[in-house]
């Protein structure tokens, strides 16, 4: 049972990797019958590599548990959020214009810890969305 799980770990991490260069294509001519050989039948019959559906979906729902997990531990902490520049969350709309032009006469603080504040409550967040 062990190698099982193990191979299904293995395929779904390899799945996750292979998935976003999958999905640039735009040839979707064949994928129907690539999936069906890998996945196998929906009744849980193992497909040429010999995985079943059923594994396969426990092999992909693990490897999301594990990078979500991953994620979550990385983000869910201070300054997860704050020191992260392609995470990091900007005041809305005409906040972020207003912050943007008083920080150039270093009158931004107030609107700058504003946004600081909304980064460390949605750090403090992450760990209650682990769960879900």
């Amino acid at each position: 049972f062990r190698e099982k799980t193990m191979r299904s770990m293995i395929f779904g991490a390899l799945a996750l990797c292979l998935m976003p260069a999958g999905c640039e294509s735009t040839d979707l001519g064949n994928l129907g019958q690539v999936l069906g050989e890998v996945v196998g039948g929906a009744d849980g019959q193992p497909g040429q590599d010999g995985l079943s559906g059923f594994e396969v979906e426990a092999g992909l729902r693990q490897a999301l548990e594990i990078g979500a997990k991953r994620v979550a531990d990385q983000i869910g902490v201070t300054d997860g959020y704050w020191k992260d520049p392609t995470i990091q969350i900007p005041l809305p709309g005409r906040l972020g214009q207003v912050q943007s032009q008083l920080s150039n006469v270093g009158l931004s603080g107030p609107l700058d810890d504003l946004q600081l504040r909304m980064n460390r409550a949605a750090e403090q967040a992450v760990p209650a969305g682990k769960t879900i």
